[in-house]
């Protein structure tokens, strides 16, 4: 089974005020995807502040590391499926 597509480099925005890019995108589900290569330290805490405004305004945000991808691919993409079908079935 295939997943969409999904959008790349994606601005969110909410109310008008952009909260951030993240690198791929479902918007119609309001989910994120981002990649923490190992050069990634420097903006953890940047990154952090942004993905509690991203929450806030109703994104989830996933990361995934370059093991995640390049290791486990398909456990990767199950847990992004999981997660666009959850948010397709509505709050519980």
């Amino acid at each position: 089974m295939g997943c969409r597509r999904p959008g790349c480099k994606y601005p969110v925005v909410d109310g008008g005020q952009p909260l951030g890019r993240v690198d791929l995108a479902y918007p119609d589900a309001a989910v994120g995807i981002e990649y923490d290569s190992d050069g990634h330290r420097e903006t953890f805490r940047a990154d952090r502040r942004r993905d509690v405004a991203m929450a806030a305004a109703g994104w989830t945000i996933l990361r995934f590391t370059p093991p995640d991808v390049l290791t486990t691919p398909d456990r990767t993409l199950a847990q992004v499926r999981a997660v666009l079908a959850h948010r397709a079935a509505g709050p519980t």
